[in-house]
């Protein structure tokens, strides 16, 4: 977003500039706000004036609102659910970066408003704007003027229609998408998707296992065989059923577009997905092929309106294909991608493990595009790459910690990474909840030369390195101090760099 430092504000005073009208705003009342709803005639396609029918939610009036059940906007509590988010300036710095949702009369979705009338104002936000698909979304930036506006939303209301109404999309070929929706209704009638899927902790239980050695064996869910790579394609997860053992990839399992999530708790059947329901998803996709290797079982669809394909989450992943891991954890084929971004220049090199980076396809390499640092003369925004290995590896380690590695922020990045691919999983980090992760530290010795202890080694839970450089661990008691913050080692002492604690 092209969103100048300098113009970027802390506090929320009106603004009086004339490129106020250069950004999607309401038509009532001229605020802002990351969630903006249009309303069209009831049974009128929207035209070049669809500008004139935006508005914020504070000033959405109920009566003006065609009747419709299926309508999100007639749910009950749900207009009052994304209010209280209406801004005046649309360089306010809190939710200038952010993503507009765009809500039409044809936006079908089941929210339980309850879920969310105690959350935060801020945490609310990314968990509400988590519900919607992205063809939703329009980037907040300011606009040549006010026709590019209305072009703009005319044709985000028509993708919201055609993906909830694929039937009359016009560009489909004659009859192919309802064919597809009658295949699959009888099948899919009795699995009810979740909006918003749960992410529980894997845990290693007597019924529950994770599977960390290479072995010949197939997911149940793709049936590829041998394909066990965690950072990949998640943990493949052993489950002990009465007769035999059902096994898959974790990320097969949250990708998968018919499966279905409706176990209460982490320990219904695998977290949450009912073996019976993973088995009757089975009758939909097992005869699908995918495009990618020609193999039977594609459990993954791409949402793309005029698209349909159907493509296994491993080869999808080689493929260049993307499941993003938000909202519904909609999935798209390599030629569908909801994104474009620029490719890595050919000597760049990853910022996490500095290897150089080698362009094949969109989602290989993940760029970031973080603001300025206020010191620098620059007001560009810098932006960074990553292999997407390393994004996801470091995802899995950081768990609720996941950030940008270079500028620190912590929600947007979050919510750009899933956007991208990029699983990021609901728990603590593991140096949290791994006893051994600092292992190597644990088995220090003391280098104090005169050690109060005679095992060097014992007293593991007394060890204290240079709060600096982290070297010559010392006992609490030899380094004589009572606060571990107070060490700093003989080389760390010097009369310059001593100044900087």
């Amino acid at each position: 977003m092209d969103f100048a430092e300098d113009l970027l504000v802390d506090q929320d005073e009106p603004y009086s500039g004339l490129d106020r009208f250069l950004f999607l705003s309401c038509r009532s009342c001229s605020c802002y706000s990351p969630f903006m709803i249009h309303l069209r005639p009831d049974g009128a396609l929207p035209d070049s004036t669809a500008i004139e029918r935006v508005f914020c939610p504070g000033c959405v009036q109920v009566d003006s609102i065609p009747v419709d059940s299926k309508c999100l906007i007639n749910t009950p509590g749900f207009l009052q659910l994304i209010r209280g988010y209406e801004y005046s300036n649309p360089f306010f710095r809190r939710y200038a970066p952010i993503y507009r949702i765009l809500i039409t009369i044809d936006t079908q979705l089941e929210v339980n408003c309850q879920h969310f009338e105690n959350l935060p104002l801020f945490e609310k936000l990314f968990k509400l704007q988590e519900l919607f698909p992205t063809v939703h979304l329009v980037q907040n930036r300011q606009f040549t003027g006010l026709s590019e506006i209305s072009q703009t939303i005319v044709k985000r209301c028509e993708k919201i229609r055609a993906f909830y109404n694929p039937e009359i999309n016009p560009e489909a070929s004659k009859g192919a998408l309802s064919r597809l929706k009658s295949e699959e209704s009888v099948a899919a009638s009795s699995i009810a998707s979740l909006s918003s899927p749960s992410v529980p902790v894997l845990k290693q239980t007597a019924r529950l296992r994770i599977v960390n050695s290479e072995k010949d064996v197939r997911c149940d869910i793709c049936l590829l065989v041998n394909e066990n790579n965690t950072i990949q394609f998640g943990p493949f997860v052993e489950k002990m059923l009465a007769k035999d053992t059902f096994r898959c990839h974790y990320l097969c399992l949250l990708s998968g577009t018919h499966i279905a999530q409706r176990g209460i708790g982490d320990d219904a059947g695998i977290l949450g997905f009912l073996i019976n329901d993973v088995k009757q998803s089975f009758q939909i996709f097992r005869n699908k092929v995918c495009y990618c290797c020609g193999q039977l079982s594609a459990p993954v669809r791409c949402v793309a309106p005029d698209c349909g394909r159907y493509f296994h989450y491993v080869c999808g992943y080689r493929k260049g294909c993307v499941t993003q891991f938000t909202g519904e954890y909609p999935s798209y084929c390599h030629e569908h991608l909801p994104f474009e971004e620029p490719q890595p220049e050919h000597d760049g090199e990853c910022w996490i493990c500095w290897d150089t980076l080698q362009p094949s396809n969109p989602v290989s390499c993940v760029p970031t595009f973080c603001e300025p640092d206020e010191s620098s003369s620059s007001r560009e925004k810098e932006v960074s790459w990553f292999h997407r290995e390393c994004l996801q590896k470091y995802a899995y380690e950081a768990g609720y910690y996941f950030k940008c590695p270079i500028c620190h922020e912590k929600q947007i990045f979050s919510q750009y990474a899933k956007m991208h691919g990029i699983f990021v999983p609901m728990r603590d980090a593991s140096w949290e909840i791994d006893r051994t992760y600092f292992k190597d530290l644990h088995g220090c010795k003391c280098s104090a030369e005169n050690c109060k202890y005679g095992d060097k080694k014992r007293c593991a839970d007394r060890m204290v390195g240079c709060k600096a450089c982290g070297g010559e661990t010392l006992h609490l008691e030899c380094a004589e101090i009572s606060d571990p913050n107070d060490y700093v080692c003989s080389k760390c002492m010097d009369a310059t760099f001593i100044k900087l604690f």
